[in-house]
């Protein structure tokens, strides 16, 4: 599978915040902000840090290299399907990654979601992620023309250009699981709560650096505005979904066992 193809995936969007044009200089603050961005998914993922074994140095090193990131999670998958047959949603994956196949499989299983949640185009038809794909594309979008076509080269710009990149596709991923009839309800709300709060993180620093921008005078203020505005009744859908799946993960009696993992 090539790069390109892989930044395609949603589940792999830390590797798409790692895309940059070619004739474009790296700039140090760059590196930064992209380190903030694996150190909260890694913290807040117990199966990365058990595979990693709470290296996150290696962690980070892999995801520079694509291909060989995906031959570790291929390996660690279909080891782990082999002792844990509760799971038969899993065991596909795990074939399909013994076989050496390229990577379709979960964006096959993902897409066996209640019709109910998707357009007659097969988009997801979910008000949260509606919402929030909505304001991350302009806030991606106006950010990127300032940095990369306008040269303006500051910290706060490119931290909304990579994290609004990413709310997007956590917001999709987390709606998306949660769907799925054949992982059970628990295990699919763990996932979809720990997406979607990674989100919400990375949704709240596009706010600081909105604000920071605002008082540097980057950018035409209108925008800036205009998209802290729009972010408030958006951040009240994310605490509003967040509460909501928290609430059925308590009712089933997971939330002890949910928040002993977390980082």
């Amino acid at each position: 599978m090539s790069y390109q193809e892989l930044s395609k995936n949603p589940y792999f969007f830390q590797l798409r915040v790692d895309e940059k044009p070619p004739t474009v200089n790296t700039q140090a603050f760059e590196e930064e902000v992209i380190r903030e961005q694996r150190q909260t998914i890694f913290r807040a993922d117990p199966a990365l840090r058990q595979l990693f074994h709470d290296d996150f140095e290696a962690y980070s090193r892999l995801l520079d290299s694509p291909e060989q990131l995906l031959t570790k999670l291929r390996q660690w998958l279909s080891e782990w399907v082999g002792h844990h047959s509760e799971f038969p949603w899993l065991r596909e994956l795990g074939d399909g990654a013994s076989e050496g196949g390229e990577g379709d499989s979960m964006r096959e299983l993902m897409s066996d979601g209640g019709e109910e949640v998707y357009e007659e185009d097969g988009e997801l038809n979910d008000p949260l992620f509606i919402r929030a794909d909505e304001w991350a594309v302009r806030a991606h979008r106006w950010s990127h023309t300032l940095y990369y076509n306008k040269k303006i080269k500051d910290r706060d710009l490119f931290r909304v250009h990579a994290n609004a990149f990413a709310v997007a596709d956590l917001v999709y991923a987390s709606c998306e699981v949660v769907e799925l009839e054949d992982i059970p309800e628990a295990s699919a709300l763990e996932a979809a709560v720990r997406q979607l709060n990674i989100g919400r993180t990375f949704f709240g620093r596009c706010l600081e650096s909105l604000e920071m921008l605002a008082h540097k005078h980057i950018g035409a203020l209108p925008t800036v505005e205009k998209l802290r505005r729009e972010s408030a009744d958006l951040r009240e859908i994310f605490d509003a979904r967040i509460e909501e799946w928290e609430g059925r993960l308590k009712g089933l009696g997971r939330w002890e066992y949910f928040n002993s993992r977390q980082g």
